[in-house]
């Protein structure tokens, strides 16, 4: 479940996300109501994805052309 929101520092990141998604989310953010906005719940769901990512957690994520790729992301 996603938590109450809270003002955390914030810095930007630009992404592209195809149009189905970009709806699902804003029809999400509507579901939610109120201040629930793209940036929250963009935040909160990568929050969640990574703190249940068991291999990320335990450090066996390989060093390689992959990790590089997204660290330059």
């Amino acid at each position: 479940m996603i938590r109450p929101k809270v003002k955390p520092k914030m810095r930007t990141l630009t992404v592209s996300l195809p149009e189905s998604v970009l709806a699902a989310l804003d029809e999400y953010c509507r579901f939610l109501g109120a201040d629930t906005d793209r940036t929250y719940i963009v935040s909160e769901a990568l929050r969640l994805v990574i703190s249940r990512d068991k291999r990320f957690k335990n450090g066996q994520e390989s060093v390689g052309p992959r990790s590089a790729r997204m660290a330059g992301a």
